[in-house]
């Protein structure tokens, strides 16, 4: 019988730290700024349109009266740039890092559309007044002069912005050095091998660092919500939900069974 009850003690402790883990900075009024909106992943862009993250993709967007979701990052000079990738291979079809390159380097790629990449501030004079999710890509540098620098630009325009990002780092320096800013925290399944997992991704990937960061709002992978970290974050404090990338109408219905906010690329939703 002791056996027994200190099993139960045990896995009691375990529950109980695992739901201490997995709580968000719940039911924050700030957030509902940005919730049950759709927004256009890296803006407006497509095959026959302007490129991803570029400054035509985010005023088709605006005048769409859609959200934003784009990318910041910055460059060897500490430029704020708007940009998905750090490798331009991809997006410019030439070799190059942004985080090696200063900003007057990088002004000599253009994007597919031969758009320029745009610098953080561009991009926020284009959208004015429409609700943005800002993803910062810390790309191995100082998570703290990521984040310090990009509410520089953001502290000059005063945009409607909320942050998100796969790093619990910069989710954290948020807590701590910007808490009226809005904070999301990013995650998915990741791949994940069962005979050798990486640690750091699965903790990710079952948000057990909520308690780190607080975020305000989680941004998920609208196909992993069978994670277990996921589905006890749900259940236990039903928080804001971003579902990211819905590609479809029907993915789209889909999520809002587990999601109340959208980040759509492929189609136009006329609506929620």
């Amino acid at each position: 019988m002791k056996t027994i009850k200190n099993l139960l003690a045990a896995a009691a402790a375990v529950a109980g730290t695992a739901a201490y883990a997995v709580k968000p900075n719940n039911r924050r009024a700030a957030a509902k700024r940005f919730d049950g909106l759709l927004y256009a992943h890296r803006g407006l862009h497509g095959e026959n349109g302007p490129a991803e993250n570029s400054l035509a993709a985010f005023a088709a967007a605006r005048a769409g009266g859609y959200g934003v979701e784009l990318d910041v990052r910055l460059t060897s000079d500490d430029r704020v740039v708007v940009c998905h990738d750090d490798d331009l291979t991809r997006l410019c079809g030439r070799e190059g890092r942004i985080s090696e390159l200063t900003y007057a380097e990088l002004s000599e790629y253009t994007l597919s559309d031969g758009q320029h990449i745009p610098l953080f501030e561009e991009a926020l004079e284009v959208l004015a007044d429409s609700p943005i999710i800002c993803e910062l890509k810390s790309s191995g540098r100082m998570q703290a002069h990521l984040c310090k620098l990009t509410m520089d630009v953001v502290d000059r325009f005063s945009p409607v912005l909320c942050i998100e990002s796969f790093d619990p780092q910069v989710v954290q320096w948020f807590k701590v050095n910007r808490p009226e800013i809005v904070r999301g925290q990013l995650a998915c399944r990741h791949s994940l091998d069962p005979k050798h997992p990486d640690l750091k991704k699965l903790a990710s990937a079952n948000l057990v660092l909520n308690f780190y960061g607080k975020p305000d709002f989680i941004a998920y992978c609208h196909t992993d919500t069978d994670m277990p970290g996921f589905a006890a974050c749900k259940k236990l404090y039903d928080p804001f939900c971003v579902a990211w990338t819905v590609c479809s109408r029907e993915e789209l219905d889909a999520a809002k069974a587990n999601f109340s906010a959208f980040i759509f690329e492929g189609f136009i939703p006329q609506s929620l």
